[in-house]
């Protein structure tokens, strides 16, 4: 589907969806859970239905109300072999590849192509060390061997998923399992949200000597719990209010610990007014917001938006940490770029980092490429609104992967 985006001035207010990476981890603590567990406010992007089918497979049984308030119960599904559909989820297959790893002993996981172009082989120097086989196919994973160890080395240098599916398996087993890690951790608070999710089903962990291991199970306080909202996906609109317009977004967690909040903190330096009221966040247009310096390397998602805002603000604007984009649904950076110099974007790549010349104005009537990556497509919109004429957007279905309704919220802010 493609979609033509024409400029206007939004004002309204959006309810942010649940966000995405709460979603996972608090589907899989449900998983993990001998009791019926109650989930408010999941929303059901493309990844969170995968990670839901293969904890179907797995043996999860759920029942989703009108109120899309999702009730998990466990019930390990017995067999040897098990086939997991992860789809495009690289958070569904490398947070499930243990504990279905634990449970079966042939796993295969399949997918869309573009999954498995994506780094995966963290796992492969402990399956070596178990004697298991494992494959990384073009289209597939195939582990052959049931884990057994009680010393984990796992490296966390291409991602946090893969520490995090380690953990939720010394969970799962309530063992001394004992998880260590030689480099540094790459997007460190979503382990940090990992290792909250799993306090909050009662599972604490200690971090010694760069090293993890259980420390204490109980009962959690209690059954139920509501997804806050996803700054990966509110980081879109946020920017476009801070350009353009007033935007008011509802269901955002001030004191969130997820990565991407780091936006409201950097918007708030460079001159832009927002302001915090009872779990809402408004964000109003001002002129002459300030260039800046950031680096994305925690905060890797935000790449294609600070990318857009940074062509929107006067003066050379730098964003470090680049590198990690080359490796997600697209190479980022090579997408975004590729789409935005249509439009006449002033840039210069250097090592890790991408000096962006800000300007007023650009060339519109383009046809840009989704590059099949919803965060692409996202951040182009973006940019077509802040224009001054008409672009179109190609195959923007991708968007379904994160936020299946951006273009429907969006509309919300026409006025």
């Amino acid at each position: 589907m493609n979609k033509v985006i024409t400029p206007f001035v939004p004002k309204g207010t959006i309810n942010v969806p649940g966000s995405k990476s709460y979603s996972h981890r608090y589907l899989i603590g449900s998983f993990l859970s001998d009791k019926l567990i109650t989930l408010n406010n999941i929303y059901y992007s493309n990844d969170v239905l995968a990670t839901l089918s293969c904890l179907n497979m797995m043996g999860g049984r759920f029942e989703i109300n009108e109120s899309q308030t999702i009730s998990i119960k466990k019930i390990i599904k017995e067999s040897d072999s098990i086939i997991l559909n992860a789809e495009e989820s690289a958070s569904t297959l490398r947070m499930l590849l243990p504990i279905s790893s634990f449970l079966y002993k042939n796993v295969t996981f399949i997918g869309n192509k573009s999954l498995f172009l994506r780094p995966l082989d963290a796992f492969k120097s402990i399956f070596d060390k178990e004697k298991i086989h494992y494959e990384h196919k073009e289209n597939s994973i195939e582990k052959n061997g049931l884990l057994s160890m009680k010393i984990f080395d796992c490296s966390s240098k291409t991602s946090s998923q893969f520490m995090s599916g380690m953990l939720f398996l010394a969970a799962f087993c309530n063992s001394k399992y004992k998880i260590t890690y030689s480099e540094p951790i790459v997007s460190r608070k979503y382990l940090d949200m990992t290792l909250k999710v799993l306090k909050d089903f009662g599972y604490s962990f200690k971090e010694l000597d760069n090293s993890f291991s259980l420390e204490t199970k109980e009962e959690p306080k209690t059954s139920e719990f509501t997804i806050e909202g996803d700054y990966s996906s509110a980081a879109n609109f946020i920017v476009l209010g801070a350009l353009k317009g007033e935007i008011t977004l509802s269901n955002l967690n001030a004191e969130s610990i997820q990565p991407d909040s780091i936006i409201i903190k950097l918007l708030k330096s460079i001159g832009a007014n927002i302001t915090y009221i009872n779990n809402c966040i408004k964000i109003s247009s001002v002129n002459n917001l300030k260039s800046f310096r950031f680096n994305i390397d925690e905060s890797i998602d935000l790449g294609p938006i600070l990318i857009v805002l940074a062509s929107q603000i006067k003066g050379q604007s730098i964003i470090e940490g680049v590198n990690r984009l080359k490796i997600k649904e697209s190479d980022r950076l090579s997408s975004i770029l590729i789409e935005l110099n249509k439009a006449g974007l002033e840039y210069e790549v250097k090592n890790d980092s991408i000096y962006i010349q800000g300007k007023e104005s650009y060339k519109d009537g383009i046809i840009f490429e989704s590059h099949n990556d919803h965060r692409i497509t996202m951040a182009l919109t973006i940019f077509s609104i802040l224009t001054n004429g008409t672009n179109t957007i190609n195959n923007v279905e991708c968007v379904n992967k994160s936020y299946p309704t951006f273009f429907l919220d969006l509309e919300k802010l026409r006025k």
